[in-house]
C-alpha cells in the first residue's frame, strides 16, 4: 500500500513539473511611458547619435560620433553639458564607439582610433584613461576598443576590436584576463560589437559575425550561444529583468530571450505612429527596470516598460 501511494505521489509530481515546464510563456509587450526630445541649441548636420546610456537618476548620455563628443541631458531632455571634439588629448575623441554611465558615478567611453578608454565622473569631468601597455603579456593588450561595460565589483570589460576578444580590467584598472580569443573553442568570437552584464553577472556579447549573442560567465567561461533564425545582425545587447534583449541592426527589431536563451518575441523598437522609414539608427540602454531606445536620426529617446498581460 505504501509503495502504491509513493508511486502515485511520484506520478503526480512528475505531471505537475511537466505542466509547469511545458506551459507557454506569457507574451511580452512594450508600453511607452515617456518620450524625450533631446534639446540642442542649434542644428548640427554632421552630428551622428549612435549610442546612449542612462544613469539611475535618469540622466541621458549620448555619444555623437559625427562630432566626436559626449552630450549630457537631464531627465527632461534638456542639454546640461558636452565634452569632446576631434583630437587625441584628454576630453577629445577620434571615432568614439560606445558609452556606459549606468551607476550614476562613472562614465566610460570607448575611444576607438585613440586606442583607449576615457573615464569621466557623472558631470563629465575627466578622471583618467585606460591605455594599452606594450610591456604586458600579449593576452592582456588591446587596440581599437569597440564597446565597454562596468561591473558592480568595479571591474571594466572592454571589447578588443583589434583582436576580437574581451579584456577584463580589475578594480585597480589593471588588465587581468582576456577571453573569447581564437583558442576559445565554441566560445571563440568573430566580430563582437556590443557587451553587457546580466543580473547573474554573466557577460553577454553581441557578435555580428556569429549572428547571435554569446554568453560567458564572469570569468570568461563560455556558457552558450543565443540565436534566432531571424536575428541576422545583432548590433547591441542589454539585460532587463533577467531577459536578454538584442537589437538587430539590419531589420531594426528587438529580439527578446529568456535567461536560458529561449526566444520569446521580437518587436519594433519605436512607437507605431513613428515613420520608421525616417527613424534610426537605434541604440538601447537600461535603467531602473526601464528600456530606453535612442532614435538617432530624429534625436528622440523612447522610454518603455516591459509588461506581461
Amino acid at each position: 500500500m505504501t509503495i502504491m501511494r509513493t508511486c502515485r505521489l511520484f506520478c503526480l509530481c512528475t505531471l505537475i513539473l511537466f505542466v509547469v515546464h511545458s506551459a507557454p510563456a506569457q507574451p511580452l509587450t512594450l508600453r511607452l511611458s515617456q518620450t524625450l526630445q533631446l534639446s540642442l541649441p542649434q542644428d548640427q548636420p554632421k552630428s551622428k547619435f549612435v549610442r546612449l546610456s542612462v544613469s539611475q537618476q535618469g540622466e541621458v548620455y549620448v555619444l555623437d560620433q559625427g562630432l566626436n563628443r559626449i552630450l549630457l541631458f537631464d531627465a527632461t531632455g534638456a542639454l546640461q553639458r558636452e565634452v569632446g571634439g576631434f583630437g587625441w588629448e584628454t576630453e577629445q575623441f577620434d571615432q568614439p564607439m560606445d558609452i556606459w554611465a549606468e551607476n550614476s558615478l562613472d562614465v566610460f567611453v570607448a575611444d576607438y582610433n585613440n586606442n583607449r578608454i576615457q573615464r569621466f565622473d557623472r558631470k563629465l569631468n575627466f578622471v583618467g584613461v585606460y591605455e594599452n601597455d606594450d610591456g604586458l603579456d600579449q593576452r592582456l593588450q588591446f587596440g581599437l576598443p569597440v564597446a565597454v561595460t562596468f561591473s558592480r565589483f568595479g571591474e571594466l570589460f572592454v571589447i578588443d576590436g583589434e583582436n576580437q576578444r574581451i579584456l577584463r580590467f580589475n578594480a585597480n584598472g589593471e588588465p587581468e584576463q582576456s577571453f573569447g580569443d581564437w583558442d576559445w573553442g565554441d566560445g571563440r568570437l568573430e566580430e563582437p560589437v556590443a557587451i553587457c552584464l546580466n543580473d547573474r553577472d554573466d557577460v553577454l556579447v553581441a557578435d555580428t559575425g556569429l549572428r547571435g549573442i554569446m554568453r560567458f560567465d564572469y570569468y570568461g567561461n563560455f556558457l552558450q550561444p543565443i540565436r534566432h533564425d531571424s536575428l541576422t545582425s545583432p548590433v547591441q545587447v542589454v539585460s532587463l529583468r533577467n531577459l536578454t534583449i538584442a537589437l538587430d541592426g539590419a531589420r531594426s527589431r528587438l529580439f527578446i530571450f529568456n535567461a536560458d536563451g529561449r526566444y520569446r518575441v521580437d518587436l519594433a523598437p519605436v512607437p507605431t505612429e513613428t515613420d520608421r522609414t525616417s527613424a534610426g539608427p537605434f541604440s538601447l540602454a537600461v535603467s531602473r527596470n526601464l528600456l530606453y531606445i535612442l532614435d538617432g536620426r530624429n534625436r528622440n529617446v523612447y522610454c518603455y516598460q516591459l509588461q506581461t498581460p
